[in-house]
Order: C-alpha cells, then structure tokens, then sequence
C-alpha cells in the first residue's frame, strides 16, 4: 500500500470511528438506565464487590445503594470514557497497519479494548468520589470535585491503557516503514 493510500484508508477509518463516536454520543445523551445497562450494570457489579454493599436495579434510575445514599445513573455510564479511550488507541496505533483491512481490525479492537475496561475505570472513578464524599462536605466543592475526579481518572485510566496496549501490542517501529 502506497504512503497515500495508507494516509487514505487512515482518514477512511477515524471518519468511520467519528460517526459511530457522533452516534454513541447522541444515544447516551438522551438514554435511559434501562437502555445503559449494557455499561451500567458491569460497572455497578464492580463497584458492589469492591463496596461489598448491594447496587440494586430501580427502573428510570440506575443503581441504587441505599448504604451509600447514591445511585450509579445514566451520566455515570462511562461512556465518554468508550469514546476517549477508543479515539486514543485508534489514533495512536492506525499507522501500523498497513492494510485497510489490518486497520479497521485494529479499530474494532480498541472499541472491545475500550468497552471491556470501562467497567472497571468506571467503578474506580465511582469509589474515587465516595471517597471524595466523605472529605468533601459541601455539595457546590463536590461537584466540581467530582468532575475533576472523573477527568483525572479517565485521562489517567485512558494513559494506561494506550501504554499497556504499546507494550503488549510490540508494534515495529514506525521509522521501518517510512520510504
């Protein structure tokens, strides 16, 4: 494949992946719990085993833990956590291969990449903030609290991931392929 071709079927891929991206992000936006549970539900398993406190189901909720006086809602899904961690494998890593068929393989694999650890990611940001919680009294410095949190665990979380996807990936170096 050409150096054109392969700049090509890279445009092709991220065009494909940013769609999709665009698509999630409208769904989720307006989603109900019942509709995340395919995130939702992972993620509170994570949490009640981590808590060792019951997470139940309430219908246009989310999880419920009446322990903890919170719930893991539909903005908790973690799917702007999908989203990054997706677009930073995918743009990271696409110029290692060379054929678009190796590259679309590629970009479905950080999508399950992504989908497979944000369940976990997810309950770590959630245990973060009921950490957070008990420090942090009043609720306006929660918040913004708990935003920051979400920001640093996500970018930390998606630093990881890209770094142990590196390693384990062992892809040649990117200077053995430029003509």
């Amino acid at each position: 494949m050409t150096r054109a071709a392969r700049h090509a079927a890279d445009g092709l891929v991220l065009l494909a992946l940013a769609c999709a991206a665009y698509a999630l992000k409208r769904f989720y936006s307006g989603a109900s719990a019942a509709e995340l549970l395919f995130i939702l539900s992972p993620t509170a398993r994570v949490v009640e085993l981590a808590t060792a406190t019951a997470w139940r189901f309430e219908a246009g909720v989310g999880f419920v833990s009446v322990a903890h006086a919170t719930a893991i809602v539909p903005a908790c899904a973690g799917i702007n956590f999908v989203i990054a961690a997706t677009a930073t494998l995918s743009v990271g890593f696409l110029g290692h291969f060379g054929s678009l068929a190796g590259k679309v393989g590629w970009a479905l694999a950080a999508v399950a990449m992504a989908l497979i650890t944000a369940p976990v990611v997810n309950a770590i940001r959630i245990l973060a903030d009921l950490a957070l919680r008990d420090v942090v009294l009043a609720n306006h410095l929660h918040a913004s609290a708990h935003r920051g949190l979400g920001v640093m665990v996500y970018f930390g979380a998606t630093c990881l991931l890209y770094t142990l996807a590196d390693r384990l990936a062992a892809f040649p170096s990117m200077e053995s392929r430029c003509p």
